[in-house]
């Protein structure tokens, strides 16, 4: 789900820019398998399935999720892009938020014990979750939107939280230019069964970012 696209298997994204508001309300699963459903939000894309470059996109809508109760529910929430495994190049793009909004990216779903899966939220001003693959920045990356995170995970797979990304994986990712951050992020002390990690950058990273 996205302001552009949810779904994109193009190899370049060039000059989109959104400034309207998605929100996700009461979204449901019924699942009785270990099953794992993914759920992708994002202003842009919101899952990228090849190596693309996104140059000179910006969102500055509000991207909510609330209310969500369900098993076996994974979230990725990102300005740019809400998930990816494949090699991301990031030129001149940005998140912000509207001078009247109090945040831009709200997580305050709540998750039900699975059938043997797992609850995750990843949620980054820009991305969301880049499970593997190498990120390359060009030319700035920014995030400057205000962030609430208050989902309730009760099952494992823990949570993950950044200004730039909630999760970082694979490794030798090259940041050319300024990559920055200030937004502010909110942590309502929701409960997480799992792992939870938040970071001003990253809030998980691989060991070469």
């Amino acid at each position: 789900i996205a302001g552009i696209t949810g779904y994109s298997t193009s190899t370049a994204i060039t000059g989109c820019t959104t400034t309207g508001d998605i929100t996700i309300d009461k979204c449901r699963v019924a699942s009785t398998s270990s099953t794992e459903y993914m759920v992708c939000l994002s202003g842009i894309v919101g899952y990228q399935a090849t190596i693309a470059t996104f140059k000179n996109c910006s969102n500055s809508g509000t991207l909510q999720i609330t209310k969500n109760v369900s098993s076996n529910f994974v979230t990725r929430v990102g300005g740019i892009i809400g998930g990816t495994n494949k090699n991301i190049t990031l030129d001149n793009c940005h998140n912000s938020m509207k001078a009247n909004a109090e945040y831009g990216i709200i997580l305050k779903h709540t998750t039900t014990t699975g059938a043997g899966g797992s609850n995750q939220a990843r949620a980054g001003g820009v991305i969301g979750w880049q499970n593997s693959g190498t990120l390359t920045t060009k030319n700035g990356v920014s995030n400057s939107a205000d962030c609430y995170f208050g989902c309730i995970n009760k099952d494992s797979g823990g949570s993950s939280y950044g200004g730039i990304a909630g999760v970082l994986g694979g490794n030798a990712h090259s940041f050319g230019g300024t990559i920055s951050n200030s937004g502010n992020l909110h942590y309502a002390g929701a409960s997480h069964a799992g792992t939870f990690s938040i970071g001003g950058l990253f809030g998980q990273s691989g060991n070469k970012a």
